[in-house]
């Protein structure tokens, strides 16, 4: 389809310039000292048009081939709406601009210069505003909702989160509604982590990367990304900063990062804590099957896990290394760590 569409932008620009060509040949053919009459003028005015026309189509599709999937990048990460904000905040700008008008007719010779001057400048203004303040046009465009939590529309995702490869089977559940905000010092930490020598921080770099992808094309929530310029701030800082400004929901797997932004009073969603909170509860005397993957610290016992990480002690379960085996729950240990399950086989 590009390559379509470039050639008949090629030849659209041929034909263009031919047709200039021959026009400028035959308007100026008296101006021009050639042993020709005006016909023969506008033909080779016709010929240098396409000579011309020619070698700009060219060079045209070559810069496009570079700018347009570079464009498509840039917009990628932008809603049709944000687009749209955009656009209101030039011809904004362009339109208070016009009431300036007739004043400046009223200064000579500069005049015509101030009119294109303050045109371009407004509208640029406009534009830069509309564009910051995009959020809260979109949340005051936005019907108004009776449910109390309304206010919980945008989330805030960190480096951690991303990383744990969870995050889009969690939005897939559908219970989130809102936007998902990715700072920039998040996309650039995670382009770092992928990029890393180390081949654990790159491996976890780069299944954040295909986490990220995987949800903006199950576009289940659209994506915004913000950038920030509070340099001196850590990410952490910056994390906290913008879901405040949002009024958001800060979704992390950090818990250093989890307690900091419930003491400032942010919203905080830890994914760990989801996933303890939606553990299957187990009790004494029910049957469960355990794939036991390594010895215990005493005599003859094995260890296996539950889906959720909870650790299951099989007594005299060393010799079942490798193996699934049914097991039956003899009691449970709540420690600070975590829960601890004993069971023995069947």
């Amino acid at each position: 389809m590009e390559n379509k569409v470039l050639t008949v932008l090629k030849i659209f620009v041929i034909i263009l310039f031919t047709i200039s060509g021959a026009s400028l040949g035959y308007i100026y053919s008296d101006y021009i000292k050639l042993p020709y009459n005006k016909f023969m003028t506008a033909v080779l005015g016709g010929f240098a048009g396409i000579l011309v026309g020619s070698l700009i189509a060219i060079y045209l599709s070559k810069f496009l081939r570079w700018f347009l999937p570079k464009l498509d990048q840039l917009f990628s990460n932008f809603s049709v709406v944000d687009i749209l904000i955009f656009i209101f905040g030039l011809f904004a700008g362009a339109s208070i601009s016009l009431l300036f008008f007739p004043f400046l007719q009223l200064i000579p010779v500069v005049g015509e210069y101030l009119k294109a001057l303050l045109i371009i400048t407004l509208s640029l203004l406009g534009a830069y505003i509309s564009w910051k303040k995009r959020a809260e046009i979109k949340q005051t465009l936005s019907p108004a909702k009776t449910d109390k939590k309304s206010f919980l529309k945008y989330f805030i995702i960190d480096t951690s989160a991303i990383i744990d490869g969870r995050l889009n089977e969690f939005l897939q559940t559908g219970i989130l509604e809102g936007i998902i905000v990715i700072p920039g010092v998040v996309l650039s930490e995670l382009q770092k982590i992928a990029d890393s020598t180390d081949y654990l921080k790159r491996a976890r770099g780069r299944r954040g990367l295909d986490t990220l992808n995987a949800v903006k094309e199950s576009r289940m929530l659209p994506i915004e990304v913000v950038e920030t310029k509070k340099a001196l701030l850590s990410v952490d800082e910056v994390l906290v900063e913008i879901a405040r400004q949002f009024k958001g929901v800060l979704i992390t797997n950090d818990y250093n990062l989890t307690r900091i932004g419930r003491l400032k009073g942010i919203r905080v969603l830890n994914l760990s804590e989801l996933s303890y909170a939606l553990r299957p509860q187990v009790l004494p005397g029910e049957d469960l099957n355990v794939a036991v993957i390594r010895e215990g610290k005493e005599y003859a016992q094995g260890i296996g896990y539950l889906d959720d990480g909870t650790m299951i002690v099989v007594e005299d379960g060393k010799k079942y290394l490798g193996r699934s085996i049914e097991v039956t729950v003899s009691s449970i240990l709540q420690t600070s760590s975590g829960k601890m399950i004993f069971a023995k086989p069947k």
